[in-house]
């Protein structure tokens, strides 16, 4: 009805007058309003007319922004994983794949994913536990095999280095390594502390070193 009464006015106002017009304007408006009087949840009236915040609106507003959340925190661990997981022999360098995760995580906050959403995030997209198998890989010796261990010392080195995403070796299996095969010295002591802090703070402790891990080499 509020429709008709709109319509009608417009083509009253050609026909007649704009001021016959502009009253039933007025009269749709108050149709529509009294219409859809259920939903609306605020009515504010000031010297500027009157604002009026229907229920449906904020419910279809919040569903959207937790739809959006949801979206951007999906393609935010898939995006985050994808990069970690690119070019493991090439592509990103470790340097280009913290700045692609610092502006995701930066991202995600601007549109209200929490702190400890955002972290949950990067944990399971594996971002800090490549970064960990990496210190391991390494501080092995690399691609290097240390011939001149014995047999049963090579098997234990093996299993160390290819125990898997969901195994990884730690400080501390290192040190003991390290310490049976008699080579655990200061070089290698400070690498297993520079393990020990990205596992505890999530950056690293000697950028300088960890950018030249390629080199490192014990055996």
């Amino acid at each position: 009805m509020a429709l008709v009464a709109f319509l009608s006015a417009i083509c009253f106002g050609f026909i007649k007058s704009y001021q016959a017009m502009w009253l039933m304007v007025i009269i749709s408006v108050v149709f529509l309003f009294f219409a859809n009087l259920n939903k609306i949840s605020k009515l504010k009236f000031g010297k500027a007319g009157f604002e009026a915040e229907t229920r449906e609106v904020i419910k279809e507003a919040k569903s959207t922004i937790r739809e959006l959340q949801d979206l951007s925190t999906i393609m935010a661990l898939s995006t985050l994983g994808l990069v970690k997981r690119s070019g493991r022999w090439g592509g990103y360098s470790y340097d280009e794949k913290e700045k692609i995760k610092d502006q995701t995580l930066r991202l995600l906050k601007r549109i209200g994913i929490h702190d400890e959403e955002c972290e949950r995030i990067v944990t399971e997209s594996k971002l800090y536990t490549f970064t960990e198998l990496d210190y391991v890989l390494h501080i092995l010796g690399g691609d290097i095999i240390p011939q001149a261990l014995p047999n049963e010392r090579i098997v234990e080195w093996k299993n160390l280095r290819h125990c898997g995403l969901e195994n990884i070796a730690t400080p501390e299996e290192l040190t003991q390594f390290f310490k049976q095969i008699g080579l655990l010295n200061d070089e290698v002591k400070d690498l297993i502390e520079d393990y020990s802090h990205y596992i505890k703070y999530r950056q690293q402790r000697r950028p300088d070193i960890w950018n030249n891990r390629a080199n490192w080499s014990h055996f």
